[in-house]
């Protein structure tokens, strides 16, 4: 009896963990979106405030 307790725990555990590493896991593409997307953002961040900071000292 006690060895079917243990191989029920074991399995809940195994898919516990099979489903949080579903839920973290992302795929290759969404992974180069965001870095991406990061890029893109700092441009235009690096745009404005270069921007801003010439026509202040002008």
């Amino acid at each position: 009896m006690e060895s079917k307790d243990y191989l029920k725990d074991i399995s809940e555990i195994k898919n516990m963990m099979h489903k949080s590493s579903r839920f973290i896991s992302l795929s290759g593409l969404s992974g180069i979106l965001a870095g991406l997307y990061a890029l893109i953002g700092a441009a235009i961040a690096y745009v404005l405030v270069t921007d801003y900071s010439y026509g202040v000292l002008n």
